[in-house]
């Protein structure tokens, strides 16, 4: 988008898009992603059985949070300057094998955590 001309984010105005780098896209984009989430399962009923769940829960959406606020945009800098996309790409892809297999960890503990509960429970659900 941002080689065509189609990278844009909100205007001041809070009405209409400008033009923007990627940086600010990034941040327009994924900067508030889990805000919403991770007020919502620190509000969940915590019970001795859901203290752990809402405790992996809450570690998983602050660790992708840190991902989107951090490392995003330092990706995303990389192609505002012009950085080769082999460069971009060995980025994306450290990012991935570094921090992506923790945070695959860190949702692999909260489905052994919520899926019995929610198999116990009668909570209906769908796997994708």
């Amino acid at each position: 988008m941002k080689a065509n001309g189609t990278l844009q984010t909100l205007a001041d105005d809070k009405k209409s898009m400008r033009p923007s780098t990627c940086v600010e896209a990034v941040n327009f984009y994924y900067g508030e992603t889990f805000k919403e989430d991770i007020k919502k399962i620190n509000n969940l009923s915590k019970t001795d059985e859901t203290k752990p769940i809402i405790k992996a829960g809450i570690e998983l959406f602050e660790y992708a949070q840190e991902i989107q606020r951090n490392d995003f945009p330092k990706i995303a800098k990389m192609i505002d300057d012009g950085k080769t996309a082999e460069e971009v790409d060995l980025a994306a892809r450290h990012l991935d094998n570094t921090k992506g297999v923790e945070l695959d960890k860190k949702y692999k503990k909260v489905m052994d955590l919520l899926l019995p509960y929610a198999d116990k429970h009668g909570v209906e659900y769908k796997k994708i």
